[in-house]
């Protein structure tokens, strides 16, 4: 939702208003994935976790792919960002997970 769609909201009266100008008043900064290189392991290790449900089988296998393929995810720019790493883990995460 953007904030216009959120101004429209509190002309029906759906939102505050005075929760919207707190809101226009704060911007976060947030880099794009590919110069956060170093949080993408910390990112797969997250969404993997999720995807096993947080099961004793998760917290045992935290290293869940292998070093050349966690290569590869680092090396890739990921121009969706982090939705995009999601997208891609959930699609394709069991065919990643290394053997046991």
């Amino acid at each position: 939702m953007s904030a216009a769609d959120l101004a429209a909201h509190v002309e029906t009266m759906e939102f505050s208003g005075e929760l919207l100008q707190v809101i226009r008043g704060v911007a976060i900064a947030m880099p794009p994935l590919r110069d956060r290189r170093s949080d993408i392991p910390l990112l797969v290790d997250h969404f993997m976790r999720r995807r096993e449900g947080g099961t004793e089988t998760a917290e045992r296998d935290a290293a869940w792919i292998d070093s050349p393929t966690m290569a590869r995810l680092v090396a890739y720019h990921w121009p969706g960002n982090v939705a995009e790493l999601r997208r891609f883990l959930a699609q394709s995460g069991a065919a990643l997970v290394r053997p046991r």
